[in-house]
């Protein structure tokens, strides 16, 4: 019988399953599709392919035991009697429900490049930082039927944005640049992106409370980047951050 479902485009699909960003119906479809449909899952597993070396650069965070005690209270699981010896964090569940949650969580919010100036000085030792905290993902495609050329995802806890090219390098003596587009104002820069590293840009002053309903855009521009502040090259891709 011959599968007649509209599906969205395949790319976002097997990328927003990747990213573990659907919700548990739109995750359960997928996963039939991928069952039924080969070049789905062969697309789902490039995308598991382009993600997993990220996690080598982000640094293990122990979560407090708050987090665990939350998780528990979500799945309906009680604290066993204190005679069984596997006990509460024995239970097998509340490990996996805690282990998913944060490899979505790292697996979206690596770091491989931080958009700052090559220090002069030392480098103190690194501080530990927060647990990322995704409230947003966006899919920037050269059209809205296109593939997927930049997957950005927002981290509120540190206020960044991360950008994973898709597409590859810039061409030679150019630069990619992204910029946000406020309505109503000029489009401002937001750095510029080689498309080959992952990296993360400061967002503090530039997005909104949870990183939603923001546009962003794409161009390409001189090696470098713009030289007047403004888009000067055409724009290569664009979209918008949702709530997730």
């Amino acid at each position: 019988m011959t599968d007649t479902t509209e599906h969205p485009f395949p790319d976002e699909q097997a990328a927003e399953y990747a990213l573990g960003v659907q919700t548990a119906a739109e995750r359960t479809e997928a996963e039939r599709r991928m069952a039924s449909d080969p070049a789905f899952a062969d697309e789902v597993g490039a995308w598991n392919e382009r993600l997993a070396p990220m996690i080598d650069e982000v640094a293990p965070v122990r979560p407090p035991r708050v987090v665990w005690l939350r998780i528990a209270a979500q799945l309906g699981l009680t604290k066993t009697p204190a005679n069984d010896n596997a006990g509460f964090w024995g239970n097998i569940a509340v490990w996996r429900a805690g282990t998913a949650v944060f490899a979505v969580a790292a697996a979206a919010a690596l770091t491989v490049m931080v958009l700052t100036p090559e220090p002069t000085t030392p480098v103190a030792s690194p501080v530990e930082q927060p647990a990322p905290v995704l409230t947003a993902v966006g899919l920037l495609k050269p059209s809205e039927d296109g593939p997927t050329s930049f997957v950005v995802t927002f981290d509120k806890a540190a206020q960044r944005l991360i950008i994973a090219p898709v597409t590859g390098p810039s061409p030679k003596d150019r630069s990619y640049e992204l910029w946000m587009l406020p309505d109503g104002t000029a489009p401002v820069s937001m750095g510029v992106l080689d498309g080959t590293n992952v990296v993360t840009i400061d967002a503090r002053r530039l997005i909104g409370p949870n990183g939603e309903t923001r546009s962003l855009a794409i161009s390409l521009e001189p090696r470098g980047g713009s030289p007047t502040g403004a888009p000067t090259g055409p724009v290569i891709a664009s979209g918008a951050l949702k709530a997730i």
